[in-house]
């Protein structure tokens, strides 16, 4: 439990305490009207904060949920290409342009791209940028 839900828990139990103290304390000859909707205001607007608190704190696991799926297919992926130690002179990634070294893997056809790239294009169409031949099966994709 986040550390905000649970401070709006507690401050919702603080609140009903609270309640039941001044209810139990006063005559209820004595409390005007005012005094208990006031109460009772206040703990609509808690329990209407702790909804929200809620909602949010599920939108955020359901996004965490999605982004481990989404890495788990990643690396799925990532498995069917080999990961390269060296590359050709003068190499340039044929999807980003850019010559850096950094996490370049070899396809079956012996073409290399950055990880990321490959990734990203492999989403899209299973066949390789530069020769059109396919990447990786279809099943593995949808599998992956």
């Amino acid at each position: 439990m986040s550390s905000q839900l649970t401070s709006v828990v507690s401050l919702h139990q603080r609140l009903l305490e609270l309640k039941r103290a001044i209810t139990a304390a006063l005559d209820p000859l004595e409390m005007s009207g005012g005094d208990i909707f006031f109460l009772e205001d206040e703990l609509r607007l808690v329990r209407r904060e702790l909804k929200k608190v809620r909602r949010a704190e599920r939108a955020r696991e359901r996004a965490e949920r999605e982004q481990l799926l989404q890495w788990e297919q990643d690396r799925a992926l990532l498995a069917l290409f080999n990961t390269c130690t060296a590359t050709p002179k003068n190499w340039v990634c044929a999807i980003c342009w850019e010559d850096n070294q950094v996490s370049v893997v070899s396809t079956q056809c012996q073409h290399h791209f950055h990880e990321g790239c490959i990734l990203f294009w492999v989403r899209r169409t299973q066949t390789c940028p530069l020769c059109r031949g396919p990447l990786v099966e279809r099943g593995e994709v949808e599998n992956g």
